[in-house]
């Protein structure tokens, strides 16, 4: 506890939040602009209030965050995690609410849970891309060469040797 504020830094990808709370009417501060004009995006604005609505203290609390690095989502998911931890500074008891996984949740960045730091929670798993030069991604190369074998050759960039 900072003076009469609670404090709590979050970080998601290359955005940094300090987020600064207390008892009060509601007010979301976000870099000296209410949240709503800072956020301009309605899914960014919902995303930075889900711990108070999780923990149903949407209106109970001011909130004043300065945040930096990243973008508008990365932002974002940073003042979710600096406001979680701030409010599990608040009341340790709201943790295991914060924390847990949810069936009603539906959203991937969302299951995990407010309360880890999940630097890379939307990344594709399974994307490859062609080096530079050549045609394929590795693995698909190897594919390739798995199932053309004794028909052609393949050498990189092209197929050579075709017995058709």
């Amino acid at each position: 506890m900072i003076g009469q504020y609670h404090y709590g830094t979050g970080r998601r990808k290359s955005a940094v939040a300090r987020v600064f709370i207390k008892p009060g009417k509601g007010d979301f501060i976000v870099n000296d602009r209410p949240a709503n004009e800072y956020f301009a995006r309605e899914t960014g604005q919902m995303v930075v209030r889900q711990p108070l609505v999780l923990t149903d203290k949407l209106n109970q609390f001011d909130v004043m965050v300065n945040v930096s690095g990243g973008g508008e989502f990365g932002q974002a998911g940073a003042v979710r995690h600096g406001l979680t931890r701030a409010l599990i500074e608040f009341d340790p008891a709201l943790k295991p609410l914060l924390s847990k996984r949810s069936s009603e949740r539906k959203s991937a960045c969302i299951r995990r849970g407010n309360a880890s730091n999940t630097p890379n929670a939307d990344v594709q798993i399974g994307t490859e891309r062609a080096a530079p030069g050549r045609l394929f991604s590795l693995r698909f190369e190897f594919q390739l060469e798995q199932d053309f074998r004794g028909i052609a050759r393949f050498d990189g960039t092209r197929l050579v040797n075709w017995y058709f």
